[in-house]
């Protein structure tokens, strides 16, 4: 397993352990009007469902992401697909995550998305991040 494969896993990890111990009520609670815990922790779900649906073809759109409002309000739906993802980037191939994928991702708000080269390694420490970043922000609020 690659550093990248395994940040990926453990920032998931972080995200069960926060599912597991998390009310179910407070899942979708939005503080102040601020983003619910649920819907930081979709949006990150939805990054890695996009990666896994793209890594096949070599091209990986972020901006086709679900957006389930479901895996907003359910914490045990948002910790099926955590684990399903977790389980699903510990079986790649190390051998496949340096190759080219291109990656389409809306940068600016009043731009037309981009298409940019990137590899599947790279991209994976980019999800690795994101989730965390998000994870805290569900964390906060929480404490809200």
């Amino acid at each position: 397993m690659t550093d990248a494969v395994r940040g990926c896993v453990e920032a998931i990890g972080r995200c069960l352990a926060l599912l597991d111990d998390l009310a179910p009520e407070a899942f979708s609670e939005r503080p102040g009007g601020a983003a619910s815990a649920g819907e930081h922790l979709r949006h990150g779900a939805d990054h890695f469902a996009r990666f896994e649906a793209g890594y096949g073809s070599g091209v990986i759109d972020y901006d086709r992401r679900e957006r389930n409002p479901e895996l907003e309000r359910d914490p045990a739906l948002c910790r099926a697909r955590y684990a399903a993802a977790a389980a699903w980037l510990a079986s790649l191939p190390d051998d496949t995550l340096s190759r080219a994928v291109v990656v389409r991702h809306t940068v600016a708000s009043d731009a037309a998305p981009s298409a940019m080269t990137s590899t599947a390694e790279r991209e994976l420490a980019f999800l690795s991040a994101h989730t965390l970043h998000h994870l805290a922000l569900a964390e906060l609020t929480l404490r809200l």
